[in-house]
C-alpha cells in the first residue's frame, strides 16, 4: 500500500499497526510522506490527519519541540473547518502537552473541554479516550478513588457501546488494577495483564506495564521489586527511543537507590539522568525559544476560529460558551444581561430572487453594523445560524437596552445593501429579553424566550420589536 493512493479507512488500519507495535519513528517517516502527498492533491482531511499522527509519535519520542510546531499547524488547519472532531483532537493533544509541562490546571481545562465536545458529538470511543487520560492524570497526582472511577467508566462504557480497541482497553485496565492495588492491596488484576493481547505486540505498552508496576511497587515501599520492574521498562524504553520515558523511569530509579542507600547505583543512575537530560534540554530550549512564539500565534488563532468568517461577529459555538460564564457571573454579582434575537424579514425570499451571493452580502453588513454600532460596549454579538444573529448584552439598564436595539434597529433598516448594479434596503424582527424577567444561568432558556419573542414580532406583521417586559408578555 502507497500513502498516495490509500484511503483513509486503509491509512488509518496502517497507523493503528503501527501504534500498536509501538513503531513511532516508522510513523513519522510515513506520515511525513503522507502529509506531502496530501498536500500536493490538497486533501485537508488527510493534511489534519498526518499532523495528529506526527504530533502523537514525536511526543512519545520526547520530542518536544516537533509536538509544539505540529499542534500550531495542526491549530491553524482546524480554523478553517471548524468541525468539532479536530476541535476534540487538539485539546486532547494539548491535555498531554501540558501534561508534561506540569501545567495542572491548563491540563484540567483541557480534559473538560475535551468530555463536553465527546459528550455533544455523543462520540463515545473520544469520551473513553479522555477519561483514560484523565484516570491517568488523578493517579499520578494521588487521586485514587477518583482515578479508579474514571477508569471503570471508560471501561462499561467500551463495552455498553461495544468499542474494540485493544489498546484503549489495555491502557483502561492497567488504570483500575494500579489503583485497585494502591487501594486495596490486590495486585491480581496486574497478573492477568501479562496474558492481554497488547503486551505480545506493543513493545511500548510493555514498557508502561513494567512502569506502572515499578510505580506501585515505590507506593507500597517494596523496593527491590521497584528496581527489577524499573530495569524491564528502561530497556524496553531504549530499544524504542522513548527520550521521555526513559528520563522518568532513571529519575525513579535514582530515588529508589537513595532509599535503599546503594549510593554508588544512585551515582550511576545519576550521571545517566544527566545524560538523557542534556540531550533533551536542547529539545525543551528549542521548544521554549518557539512556544512565545506559537502562544502568541495560538491566541490569535483561538480568535479567529471564535469568528464567524462571512459575517465578522463571534460563531454560535463561542456564544454558547460564553453566555453560561456570563450568566453564572451575572448571578453571582446580581448583574443584568439581556438576549436580543433578530433575523431578517423574508431572508429566503431575498435569496431566491436576487441569489445566495446578495444574501451573503446582507449578512455581512448585519454583522458590520452590530460590530459599529455596539463597538463601545460588553456586548457578545454572534451569528447563530443564516440569518439569525444573538447579542448579549451585560450591564444594561432597561433603558439602555432599549435605546441600544432602537439604535441597531434603525441603523440597519436604513442602510442600503448593494451589489453589482442593484441596490435594496431589509427590515428585521427582533426578541428581547433579560436575566431579570427570566432569572437563569442557562442560556438556552433565555434564548429561547427571547426566540419566542422574536416570533411574535413575526406574527404581529414582521419589522417590530418586542421587548419582554414581565412573565405574562
Amino acid at each position: 500500500m502507497t500513502m498516495q493512493t490509500a484511503n483513509l479507512s486503509e491509512i488509518h488500519s496502517t497507523f493503528d499497526r503501527y501504534f500498536t507495535n509501538g513503531d513511532f519513528e516508522q510513523i513519522i517517516v510515513e506520515g511525513q510522506v503522507l502529509l506531502e502527498s496530501a498536500t500536493r492533491n490538497n486533501d485537508s482531511e488527510k493534511i489534519r490527519l498526518s499532523y495528529l499522527l506526527l504530533i502523537k509519535a514525536y511526543y512519545y519520542l520526547g520530542d518536544i519541540q516537533k509536538a509544539y510546531e505540529n499542534v500550531l499547524y495542526y491549530q491553524q488547519l482546524i480554523e478553517k473547518v471548524n468541525r468539532m472532531n479536530d476541535d476534540f483532537n487538539l485539546h486532547y493533544v494539548q491535555a498531554h502537552i501540558y501534561e508534561y509541562e506540569k501545567d495542572f490546571n491548563k491540563v484540567q481545562q483541557a480534559v473538560e473541554k475535551c468530555i463536553a465536545i465527546a459528550t455533544r458529538s455523543q462520540d463515545y470511543s473520544q469520551l473513553c479516550r479522555i477519561k483514560i487520560f484523565n484516570s491517568n492524570f488523578l493517579l499520578t497526582n494521588g487521586h485514587l478513588e477518583r482515578a479508579l472511577e474514571e477508569a471503570q467508566l471508560a471501561k462499561n462504557m467500551m463495552q455498553l457501546h461495544e468499542i474494540q480497541n485493544l489498546q484503549l482497553n489495555f491502557r483502561c485496565q492497567l488504570l483500575i488494577a494500579s489503583a485497585t492495588e494502591r487501594l486495596y492491596k490486590d495486585s491480581q488484576l496486574f497478573n492477568d495483564l501479562h496474558v492481554h493481547p497488547v503486551i505480545h505486540q506493543n513493545p511500548f505498552e510493555r514498557c508502561r506495564l513494567f512502569y506502572t508496576k515499578a510505580l506501585n511497587n515505590i507506593y507500597n515501599e517494596d523496593w527491590d521489586l521497584a528496581l527489577i520492574n524499573f530495569h524491564k521498562a528502561n530497556v524496553l524504553a531504549h530499544q524504542q527511543n522513548a527520550l521521555l520515558m526513559q528520563i522518568r523511569i532513571v529519575q525513579h530509579s535514582v530515588t529508589v537507590y537513595e532509599h535503599l542507600t546503594s549510593y554508588k547505583e544512585a551515582f550511576e543512575a545519576m550521571k545517566q539522568l544527566n545524560e538523557l537530560k542534556e540531550t533533551f534540554y536542547k529539545t525543551v530550549m528549542a521548544s521554549r525559544a518557539i512556544e512565545l512564539n506559537i502562544i502568541h500565534n495560538i491566541e490569535k488563532i483561538k480568535a479567529r476560529a471564535n469568528i464567524d468568517p462571512l459575517s465578522g461577529v463571534y460563531n454560535r459555538y463561542y456564544l454558547e460558551e460564553r453566555a453560561g460564564e456570563l450568566l453564572e457571573e451575572a448571578m453571582i454579582q446580581d448583574d443584568h444581561i439581556c438576549c436580543m434575537v433578530f433575523d431578517v424579514d423574508n431572508f429566503k425570499a431575498i435569496n431566491d430572487t436576487y441569489g445566495h451571493l446578495v444574501g451573503d452580502e446582507v449578512i455581512k453588513m448585519l454583522g458590520q453594523t452590530c460590530n459599529d454600532v455596539l463597538k463601545d460596549s460588553e456586548a457578545v454579538v454572534a451569528r447563530y445560524g443564516g440569518d439569525e444573529f444573538v447579542i448579549l448584552s451585560k450591564s444594561y439598564s432597561e433603558q439602555d437596552v432599549i435605546e441600544k436595539s432602537q439604535r441597531l434597529f434603525d441603523t440597519i433598516t436604513n442602510t442600503t445593501v448593494s451589489f453589482k448594479n442593484m441596490s435594496l434596503t431589509i427590515s428585521i424582527s427582533m426578541g428581547i429579553v433579560c436575566n431579570k424577567i427570566i432569572p437563569t444561568i442557562l442560556f438556552s432558556t433565555l434564548f429561547h424566550s427571547a426566540d419566542q419573542a422574536l416570533y411574535s414580532a413575526k406574527r404581529q406583521g414582521k419589522n417590530q420589536i418586542v421587548y419582554v417586559a414581565d412573565l405574562n408578555s
